[in-house]
């Protein structure tokens, strides 16, 4: 029984199951679409100033090369400014997750429909 109900949730994912809906798109295809247009066009909408980026990108590596001058960009320069990027991503990424969890919550929900077999 929980074998079978594994195979189905796999099958709707994968996008293999015997009920293969023709009017809208389910399972692993809406998961499919969150990842490749959802997501970017959450990330597009968040303001992003290239000008502002550069001008950090500056500072942070001028104040750690202190009063010594380098030829290579330190590493803290670089990851304090990626972990700051990251930091302004962290939303449109949960929303992803959350979005994404609620399409396997009704896939699993599909699943304990199915009118052959009763799962729980």
């Amino acid at each position: 029984m929980v074998q079978q109900f594994a195979v189905d949730f796999e099958k709707r994912i994968e996008g293999s199951g015997d009920q293969i809906d023709t009017y809208e798109l389910s399972g692993g295809a809406r998961i499919n679409r969150i990842f490749h247009e959802r997501f970017p066009f959450e990330l597009v909408k968040m303001e992003f100033d290239e000008k502002e980026l550069r001008r950090e990108i500056s500072y942070a590596i001028k104040n750690i090369h202190g009063i010594r001058t380098g030829l290579f960009t330190p590493d803290m320069a670089f990851e304090t400014i990626v972990k700051k990027q990251v930091k302004k991503i962290r939303e449109p990424c949960l929303k992803c997750v959350d979005m994404v969890i609620s399409e396997l919550i009704s896939t699993v929900r599909q699943c304990t429909k199915k009118p052959s077999l009763t799962y729980i």
